[in-house]
């Protein structure tokens, strides 16, 4: 749904969606108003445009990533993204080229990865791992997915929310249950302390594999702690925002 400014008026909302279970969980709009929009679908007919990444529902929920014109008239790109079991999308972010970056969780083995991303295996099986997405929405089929990577190490992972700075590196917030989140030398904090501890990570999405993590560490207490917010200023610092369970 979009709004007025004055907040007295709804410019436009509307359905969209298949006919099983799809729910929208993160929003983004560029500077000509077109908003983009990722969530979780259970439909294997949810409305996927031409040229899209991936037409196919690939099982039981896949993400879905939608681009509306400024107008609400029209579906201007709509794609599936996921692998042979589960996937969540949480977060969206877009660039001044329309580009946009996703994160969310997956539990698909066979999640899609691109060639050179800083982890193409994962860990997910029964348990799940975080993810970062970046999608060009031009309707050029598999050339739209610029990169994607797991994110995560061998217990539960979510990636919760992201941002994204000037110079396109890639900042994402989340939770591990995971011993082994991958950490960076000289971060705040190396050692998992207990629980599910938050995560701050700095990704530069050039296709250079484990140098692609630029900056990774772990931030909580003995019980639970969970990263739902990030944000970046001009200078760089990050900003988190949260829960925790841990005095």
């Amino acid at each position: 749904a979009k709004l007025s400014p004055a907040g007295d008026s709804l410019v436009y909302s509307t359905f969209w969606g298949g006919s099983s279970f799809d729910r929208a969980y993160g929003i983004a709009v560029d500077g000509s108003g077109n908003a983009y929009v990722i969530g979780e679908g259970e439909s294997f007919d949810f409305p996927i445009t031409a040229g899209a990444f991936d037409s196919v529902k690939n099982g039981i929920d896949d993400i879905y990533f939608s681009k509306f014109n400024s107008a609400g008239t029209a579906l201007l790109y709509s794609t599936y993204i996921g692998g042979g079991t589960m996937e969540w999308g949480c977060s969206i972010r877009v660039d001044g080229n329309g580009v946009a970056y996703l994160s969310g969780s997956t539990t698909s083995d066979d999640f899609p990865t691109t060639p050179g991303a800083f982890d193409r295996t994962g860990d997910p099986g029964t348990k799940n791992d975080g993810f970062f997405v970046k999608l060009n929405p031009a309707g050029g089929g598999a050339a739209d997915l610029l990169y994607s990577t797991f994110l995560g190490g061998n217990s539960y992972d979510w990636a919760r929310d992201l941002a994204v700075d000037a110079n396109g590196d890639v900042y994402v917030g989340g939770s591990s249950e995971s011993a082994d989140f991958p950490t960076t030398a000289g971060a705040y904090d190396l050692s998992h302390n207990g629980g599910e501890d938050a995560f701050l990570c700095k990704i530069r999405p050039g296709g250079n594999g484990a140098a692609d993590l630029i900056y990774s560490t772990l931030l909580g207490g003995t019980v639970t702690d969970v990263c739902q917010g990030i944000a970046i200023d001009p200078l760089g610092h990050v900003y988190a925002s949260g829960k925790t369970s841990s005095a």
